[in-house]
């Protein structure tokens, strides 16, 4: 059939480049996969603790800070428990938010909120809020997102009262991390792509061109023409372009 010859030339220049460009694929996958997989253990075995540890950390010297007492009367002195709160913000990078939360009269409250003028606002507790709040137990939730961003929080009890002291911090630095990671791999994969491509192009060209000089002169020879001899150049361009293939595998 018409279709089954295919032509030298192209059939070789498409091995070749098969034989460069599939390797290369691999060997930039498997680095890929190692390198996410390191990225993901250094991120979830020392950057997220220390980040949670900080969390932890600010939550219980904010709890230490408050006075029972204080707390204990939200109700009258909502202001100066916000003003504590805004002074604790003051000056901490990444605390994007605190809070103080209680339960009254059946009703989930916002005692005071940093950066808020508004004092005993009735909001319904997250799973994490209801929990520490109802087991007088600290609870540290999983990364978030909302419309203001990507979060992570520590909920603590205040001792001496029945309420407990929230703090968001920005986790967008995360995604930050795992955004770079995903680029570099897509860079890494695509210039082991363009590497395989040149190194495919160039050594094929150099075997191609010498083996489509041989076919000619055998063609001829098949013809019945054995009036041409194949010249010891091409011969040895044959030879150095073989070497020059074993040399790069």
């Amino acid at each position: 059939m018409r279709f089954s010859k295919l032509n030298p030339k192209k059939s070789l220049l498409a091995k070749l480049f098969l034989f460069y460009i599939i390797p290369f694929v691999i060997f930039a996958g498997a680095m890929g996969l190692c390198f996410s997989y390191i990225t993901n253990k250094m991120i979830n075995e020392n950057v997220l603790p220390q980040f949670d540890d900080r969390l932890a950390e600010n939550a219980h010297s904010l709890a230490a800070s408050l006075n029972p007492t204080l707390i204990n009367k939200a109700s009258e002195r909502g202001e100066e428990i916000k003003g504590k709160l805004d002074a604790f913000v003051e000056d901490k990078k990444g605390i994007e938010y605190v809070y103080v939360l209680k339960r009254e009269n059946d009703a989930d409250m916002i005692v005071a909120l940093s950066g808020s003028d508004d004092y005993m606002v009735e909001s319904p507790f997250t799973p994490e809020q209801a929990k520490s709040i109802n087991g007088s137990e600290d609870v540290l939730s999983e990364i978030y997102k909302d419309k203001w961003g990507t979060h992570k929080s520590y909920f603590t009890p205040i001792e001496g009262t029945d309420s407990i002291v929230g703090i968001d911090m920005d986790a967008s630095f995360i995604d930050e991390l795992k955004s770079t990671m995903i680029f570099y791999n897509i860079l890494f994969l695509a210039s082991a792509v363009i590497l395989g491509v040149l190194c495919a192009v160039v050594i094929g060209k150099k075997i191609s061109g010498p083996v489509n000089e041989l076919v000619g002169y055998t063609n001829e020879m098949a013809k019945g023409d054995l009036s041409k001899s194949i010249p010891v150049a091409l011969a040895e361009r044959m030879r150095l372009a073989i070497c020059q293939m074993d040399s790069k595998i």
